[in-house]
Order: C-alpha cells, then structure tokens, then sequence
C-alpha cells in the first residue's frame, strides 16, 4: 500500500528495491533490498542483508543484522547478532547477543551469554542488565569502563521505558473503567433506540442458538469479504473499509451481548423487564461485569466473549434482515 510493503508466509524474500516500510511475518524472513523507512520483522530466522534507512524491529529465534541501519535496532530472539554499523541506539535481549559492529548510540543489553566481536565499539553508554551484571568483561577497546553502566534485570523495563508489569491496582482499575465504558455504551444505544433494542433482547433469549449461528455467518461474510477484496488488487483500497466495518459491528454486537445477558441475568433472578431508562442501565452493568469477570478466566473466558459479539452480531442480522432458509406453502 503505497510505498509501504507487507509480506507473510513462510520463506520470503525482501528483494523490490523502492520499499518505504516494511512489515514481515513467517518462517524464514530475508532483506535482500534497501528500505527507506523501518523494518517490522516477525519469524524463527531473520536476515537483514541489506540497508535499512530507518529503524529495524525484529523478534524471532534468530536474529541477524548484517547490514546498515541508519536509525535504532530494537531486537529480541534467542541469539542475536548485529555484523554491521548502527547510526542510531540498540536495545538487545537474547539468550545470546553477539555485538561485531560500530554502535554509534546508546546500547542496553539483557543477555545469558554476550560476546562482543573484533569489529565492536559502542560511541554512546552501555547498560548491562543481569542478575550479576559485573559477570560480564568488556573490553576496553569496544568500550571505555567510565562508559559502562550495570544494572539488576529488574530495572530493564523501568528504565528502557518497556511498559512494566502492572500493580493489581492498576488490573482492577482497568477492569473497572472498561465495565463502566461498556455498561454506558449499553445504556446509551438503549436509550437511543429503546424499540429496536427490545426486539434485538427478545429475538435473542427467544432463540439463542438460532442468533448465534446467523452471528457466526455475519462475521464469517464481513471477515471473508475483506479477504477477496484483496484478492482483485484493485478492492485492496476498500479493504482498510471492510476491516474498520467488521471492528465497528464486531463491538456494537459485544456490547448488545452484555446487555442481552445483563437482562437475562435479571430475569433469572426474578426481576421484571426493564422498562424505564434507569433500571435498563442496571441489566447492562450486570451483563458488563459479568463478562468482564468471565473474560479472565483463560481460554474459556476468550470463548464467552466470542460468544457475546456473535450474539449481539446476530440478533442484528436477524432484527435488520429477517433471515428465511426454509419456508412451507400450505394450499387450501
């Protein structure tokens, strides 16, 4: 799309020159052309054998750079190793890292083993981050010892700006924002479209089973369509349409699901149906915390979710479309 490329499988090549960013994904993943902009690299073995005019990201099993980088490399794997000159800083985590190149900026490292090679000098400031940071001997001739910093691995998300683990105050917190952001989601698409709503509820605890599987072919049709848009080359410029579609209709099913099960839950327990626009919002925080509590429970918790969007999803299609397979005539 545009300047940018975007390749996945499983052995690729990188080999058109005129490349601005480029995204990669798969087994083996191969470089063997200049990018002007960055790279986004994902597989078990990465080879970047060509220049790359801004930042590299790579994850994978093997990592190897073997040509320039003229911006920041942002590398992890089991064995690392960066063969060519970096203009910009390097953060490097592996089981592994092998250092053989000129680093102009920053280097911070979190490694079992770190071997620097012949070739190695870091211009900037190394950090070492370990659980005995001073097990590891650099040279002089890589480094000046008033330039090297050692670490506890504890301080490798803190001060690589890395997003660190979150206090349970923080997860109960997030938990708590998204049921409210979804309850008044709930509410509001209640108050906006009460009648609609209503038949959307009752069609869906009615025949449940019946929505779900019109929900799973809504999805199905949405996510296929985006597939053979892409097919005809020329639909690619309606597919970033289609992806934003299935998202929209993918969340408004989620929170018309927290708000079916919300009242079905009130039903259960012997509450009447909501009829003002007050007691409509205590079904859709009953269904919004419920899911969010069910949602954390792995596995399981990713499938009740799956289920609510299809739900919601379908209660649409069969409210909006009126779906009929089958139909028996009777003459008199």
């Amino acid at each position: 799309m545009g300047d940018d490329v975007f390749l996945a499988g499983g052995d690729i090549i990188h080999n058109e020159p005129g490349a601005d960013d480029l995204f990669m994904a798969g087994e083996t993943l191969r470089v063997e052309a200049p990018i002007a902009g960055t790279a986004h690299l994902a597989g078990r073995l990465i080879l970047v054998e060509f220049e790359v005019g801004g930042d590299v990201y790579a994850a994978g099993m093997d990592v190897e750079i073997n040509s320039a980088v003229s911006g920041d490399v942002r590398a992890a794997g089991s064995k690392v190793r960066i063969d060519a000159p970096v203009s910009g800083t390097a953060i490097l985590s592996g089981e592994l890292v092998t250092v053989n190149s000129v680093i102009d900026g920053d280097v911070a490292i979190t490694a079992v083993d770190l071997l620097f090679g012949a070739n190695s000098r870091i211009n900037g400031t190394l950090t070492i981050y370990d659980d005995d940071p001073d097990r590891f001997d650099v040279s002089e001739a890589v480094i000046s010892a008033d330039r090297v910093e050692r670490r506890t691995v504890e301080q490798w998300a803190v001060d690589e700006m890395y997003v660190a683990r979150p206090s349970w105050g923080q997860i109960v917190g997030g938990i708590i924002v998204g049921i409210l952001v979804i309850a008044a989601m709930a509410t509001l698409l209640v108050a906006l479209a009460p009648g609609p709503v209503a038949r959307l509820r009752e069609r869906a605890l009615d025949k449940p089973f019946r929505v779900l599987w019109f929900g799973f072919l809504t999805l199905s049709v949405l996510i296929g369509s985006g597939i053979l848009f892409a097919m005809t080359l020329v639909g690619i410029l309606v597919l970033p349409v289609a992806v934003v579609a299935t998202f929209a209709i993918g969340l408004i099913g989620y929170v018309l699901g927290t708000y079916i099960l919300g009242v079905g839950i009130w039903g259960a327990i012997g509450k009447p149906t909501p009829a003002n626009f007050g007691s409509k919002a205590i079904p859709a925080l009953i269904g919004a915390t419920v899911a969010a509590l069910i949602a954390l429970v792995p596995l399981l918790g990713w499938l009740f979710i799956l289920t609510l969007v299809l739900m919601g999803v379908g209660a649409m299609t069969v409210s909006i479309l009126r779906p009929v397979f089958f139909s028996t005539r009777v003459d008199d």
